[in-house]
């Protein structure tokens, strides 16, 4: 191998993603929320999704909701191709109404290109230049419909930007929530 160089282009990622999550629910035994972060490529994906009802038969909806969108993007598919196959498995599995809500944030670590696209989910609250952006759903959940149309909300984080998901049983004051907000921005 003389004269034989190898050269390996190594992307730098410029951006780092902390995140947390808590869940409570009504039933101690078992949430109908499921959630996942995993990551494909240079992109973060954080999930949340609501399974119908409540108890052991929507944490399995929601939780199959969310293992068949990983497996689906990790096959090179964009998020919305994914929301449709899931609508449409859904719609083959179930012959009664069964549905799950779908929220999505996609994050390239290499640009700061961020995404979230929902499915019937409830607000996410993004936090950028100490003011306060709820980011909402008008569509329905996966597997109710045979066409389910996502809603996508494109934009570019910056150092120091919070985004709060949540699913159904997320309440509190907005007035309360940006004091929040704003506290854990000051810390180091």
């Amino acid at each position: 191998y003389e004269n034989y160089m190898r050269v390996t282009y190594v992307g730098v990622n410029r951006y780092f993603v902390t995140y947390g999550v808590a869940q409570l629910s009504k039933d101690e035994f078992c949430c109908g929320d499921s959630q996942a972060y995993f990551q494909y490529k240079d992109e973060k994906y954080f999930l949340i999704s609501d399974g119908m009802g409540s108890g052991y038969k929507a944490k399995e909806e929601s939780k199959s909701t969310i293992a068949s969108f990983q497996k689906i993007i990790e096959t090179g598919v964009n998020p919305k191709t994914a929301i449709k196959t899931i609508n449409s498995i859904l719609k083959l599995r179930h012959k009664e109404d069964f549905f799950s809500t779908l929220d999505i944030l996609k994050i390239h670590e290499s640009n700061g290109k961020a995404s979230i696209t929902k499915t019937c989910a409830p607000s996410t609250f993004y936090y950028h230049n100490n003011m306060i952006q709820e980011i909402d759903s008008y569509s329905l959940p996966v597997g109710i419909v045979d066409e389910v149309e996502a809603y996508d909300y494109v934009f570019k984080i910056e150092k120091n930007d919070i985004l709060v998901m949540s699913s159904d049983g997320f309440k509190i004051e907005r007035e309360e929530l940006e004091k929040i907000l704003y506290e854990m921005k000051k810390e180091p």
